[in-house]
């Protein structure tokens, strides 16, 4: 029973799953690093690249004969379009070097936020004397003795029996009902994350063809497009940490203000701890957590917009 309390109440005042989502992104990225690694070296890959410097050489032939055939050809416009042939040949023969390091840059930026969002504890609350939530067997300092959570909570609901667990009942169900719908939210943000990280390969792997026209029309030219759509692709994992790290500091604020309406302080302790269990202060605290998927869900849009794609 105190442990299904304490999952319950991780679930808002431990951020377990902004932790849990924020996880599963550093591991998607790992597993991103090695994937475009194989995808490089793969023969389809090359001949997707052999296919595209191919068509670029064919469509500048092609684009040379309609000038000459018109007598728009002069030596300088000659010079400009081998120039940018030899660039494009080059770019479509390195594409894989870009590629990675475009990668690289966006996942360098989602560890620095990560790394930023770790180092954040609770200011302006505490639970059980504590400036963040502690594990459930871990030794605390609690008003000058050594404790546990575990300890904390039985003194609050007591040890399991038949008749506290009856008398507790409508905690224990806020408690599961807490935990469903973190796991129904942790569910949605893998989902987000794997699909944009599927996004990114399929992206990589067919990048000779999407890249092929960089040079058309200038900078709107479908190429540099295509890698710019690339780079916001890479750039939504940063932005997606943004959004944790963002749902965690309103959630550090809001919260003290939640816990302080419904115990009277900002300080939980194992006297009001039972106070925090009433529909509206559950819901108030569980949709600042939640909210964080629908950031989640905004952040492609705002990648794209951030790099003009």
């Amino acid at each position: 029973m105190g442990e299904l309390i304490y999952n319950g109440l991780s679930v808002i005042f431990g951020s377990t799953m902004i932790d849990s989502i924020d996880s599963w992104m550093t591991k998607i990225l790992d597993i991103l690093q090695n994937s475009f690694a194989e995808i490089f070296s793969n023969d389809a890959f090359h001949f997707l690249q052999i296919m595209a410097v191919s068509l670029l050489i064919i469509n500048y032939f092609w684009d040379l004969s309609s000038q000459a055939s018109r007598d728009m050809i002069t030596l300088e416009k000659l010079v400009s379009s081998l120039v940018r042939l030899f660039i494009g040949v080059a770019i479509l023969l390195y594409l894989p070097d870009l590629l990675d390091h475009i990668f690289k840059l966006g996942a360098a930026l989602y560890h620095v936020i990560h790394n930023s969002a770790q180092e954040r504890t609770m200011q302006n609350m505490t639970i059980f004397g504590q400036h963040e939530w502690p594990e459930y067997e871990a030794e605390i300092n609690f008003n000058g003795s050594k404790t546990t959570a575990k300890e904390l909570i039985e003194q609050a609901f007591g040890k399991f029996s038949i008749t506290n667990f009856i008398s507790n009942l409508y905690c224990c169900l806020l408690s599961l009902i807490m935990m469903l719908l973190c796991m129904i939210a942790k569910i949605a943000g893998y989902l987000l994350i794997t699909s944009n990280a599927v996004n990114l390969i399929i992206r990589a792997f067919i990048a000779p063809i999407g890249v092929v026209n960089i040079f058309d029309d200038s900078s709107r030219s479908s190429g540099v497009r295509y890698l710019k759509k690339f780079a916001a692709a890479a750039l939504t994992f940063a932005a997606m940490s943004l959004a944790l790290w963002g749902t965690s500091v309103i959630s550090e604020n809001l919260l003290a203000s939640t816990v302080a309406d419904a115990v009277g302080s900002a300080e939980i302790t194992p006297d009001n701890l039972k106070k925090l269990f009433s529909l509206g202060t559950m819901v108030e605290a569980a949709v600042i957590q939640f909210a964080g998927i629908g950031a989640l869900a905004a952040v492609k849009t705002i990648a794209d917009d951030a790099m003009g794609a």
